[in-house]
């Protein structure tokens, strides 16, 4: 079985230590989902990405700039919630 939602995500991280994270969610469901919200984690520290609704089959791709935190070895990305 396939997965219904599949999450990805990249990080850049831009000269004076700005970092913008692209979260990209496709839903592979048979059903359309109402509402999505991803979470990056960066240690002790987490920021929301909501990714909103998607029809089925629909790819949705949001961007955003991290507010200034302390360098991470490594970002987590997951699934917070979604609603069908």
């Amino acid at each position: 079985a396939k997965p219904f939602l599949d999450l990805d995500a990249t990080f850049a991280r831009y000269p004076g230590g700005r970092v913008e994270v692209t979260v990209e969610l496709a839903n592979r469901g048979p059903r359309e989902v109402v509402s999505s919200t991803a979470e990056v984690t960066c240690g002790e520290r987490s920021w929301h990405v909501d990714l909103g609704a998607l029809d089925v089959d629909e790819v949705r791709v949001e961007s955003r700039r991290l507010p200034r935190h302390e360098p991470c070895e490594a970002y987590r990305i997951q699934l917070e919630r979604a609603t069908w």
